[in-house]
């Protein structure tokens, strides 16, 4: 995996992980829970780029 893979990575996770979790505040205030899964699914693939990028890196 190259640098900009890398950079493409940590730019994800450090934009998209706090605004997801933001976002699943606003769903729970507002009581909307599909939005809440949503947000929540899409925090949870944020958090596993960085094993998904170590599994990459090791298998190559």
């Amino acid at each position: 995996m190259s640098l900009l893979h890398y950079g493409i990575v940590l730019t994800l996770m450090l934009i998209l992980f706090p605004m997801s979790i933001n976002q699943m505040k606003v769903a729970l205030d507002c009581e909307e829970i599909e939005s809440f899964s949503g947000w929540l699914f899409l925090s949870a693939c944020v958090a596993v780029l960085p094993m998904m990028a170590l599994a990459l890196t090791i298998a190559s």
